[in-house]
């Protein structure tokens, strides 16, 4: 179920039970609340693993879900906004143009407006992140997916 749906009402994901709640009012429940952020329209939560603090794409769409760590994949999502020559920031914002241009299919030009950049250096970085996706065997469903 994709996050423009999710956002229009207040879900309960309730594991132990198996059951996944949704109501156009809000739901009292005796739990914790997540709260999530949003980056270019995809929920971002933080969550810790090992004791290792990740702020984290939350996929509502993906068939499964797991967590495997990746540098590039690790920071914050404001870190890749603006113009920035850090290697790991320029990998990674790489692989970021080139999904939500072609996974997404979010235009360049929104792209380029959420991270602050010339549509030019958008369309260069995507077609770096292809070739460093395919190069490193990368894919946005296995990478960017939190089990739950």
């Amino acid at each position: 179920m994709d996050a423009d749906i999710l956002n229009r009402f207040d879900v309960l994901i309730d594991c132990p039970s198996a059951r996944i709640s949704f109501a156009t009012e809000q739901i009292e429940y005796p739990g914790n609340t997540l709260t999530t952020d949003e980056f270019m329209g995809i929920p971002v939560i933080d969550v810790t693993v090992a004791n290792v603090p990740h702020r984290m794409f939350f996929d509502t769409g993906a068939q499964i879900s797991y967590f495997q760590p990746d540098d590039r994949l690790s920071m914050k999502p404001d870190d890749y906004i603006g113009p920035c020559k850090e290697r790991r920031i320029v990998n990674g914002r790489a692989l970021i143009c080139y999904w939500a241009v072609r996974e997404l299919e979010v235009s360049m030009t929104q792209v380029a407006e959420h991270l602050k950049l010339a549509v030019l250096k958008v369309s260069a970085a995507g077609k770096n992140g292809e070739k460093s996706a395919s190069r490193n065997e990368l894919v946005w469903s296995r990478l960017l997916n939190l089990e739950i």
